[in-house]
């Protein structure tokens, strides 16, 4: 489940007395495990990663949800839509702009004695959240190497760095950092 919560303060001391319950709390997924809000803090994007990563019988990948959480006294929060990102989602970022959102998922590629094929490799999805919530993906990409682990944007969001914990070379086991330019017009893409 996730729900909202209200601080309550002592008036004089401006001291937390307690937490209480904010609306009722929305049931969302398996094994939900972080969320941001977009920026303008419309609405929350929260993760589930359906299982644990150690868990190689998962059958389930992982989704995004789109939150609409509603700061007014008795008034429901919703569910507005979700989007699912594929095994093992390890990061994701929100665009500045708040429409689109970079997730990052692992896949199959850190399991033991995993020779990567196009559905077992890693994967960075590139999605789209309308205005009314709707969350979609646009396209995914193909990520080189094993256990992509972390995802991160520059501040004017034309930039994205992956990193990357093995590529799969002979010999020597390297690691390496991936840079990925975005553009959004006239349609969202990275190459």
């Amino acid at each position: 489940e996730i729900g909202l919560m209200k601080v309550i303060r002592d008036a004089p001391t401006n001291k937390i007395i307690r937490l209480q319950l904010f609306g009722d709390p929305i049931k969302l997924g398996l094994y939900p495990v972080m969320g941001k809000f977009t920026p303008d803090g419309k609405y929350y994007i929260a993760a589930d990663l359906k299982a644990k990563k150690s868990d190689q019988g998962n059958t389930y990948p992982a989704e995004l949800f789109v939150v609409k959480f509603n700061f007014e006294p008795n008034q429901p929060h919703y569910l507005l839509s979700k989007q699912e990102v594929g095994f093992n989602l390890e990061e994701f970022v929100i665009h500045p702009n708040g429409n689109t959102i970079f997730a990052l998922s692992s896949n199959k590629s850190f399991y033991p004695q995993q020779y990567l094929n196009e559905q077992d490799t890693a994967k960075l999805h590139l999605l789209d959240i309308s205005a009314s919530g709707e969350i979609s993906e646009v396209k995914s990409y193909p990520i080189k190497g094993k256990y992509p682990s972390s995802l991160a944007i520059d501040n004017d969001g034309s930039h994205l760095a992956v990193s990357i914990s093995e590529y799969q070379t002979y010999g020597i086991s390297l690691g390496g950092i991936q840079f990925w330019d975005y553009i959004e017009s006239p349609t969202k893409q990275l190459f």
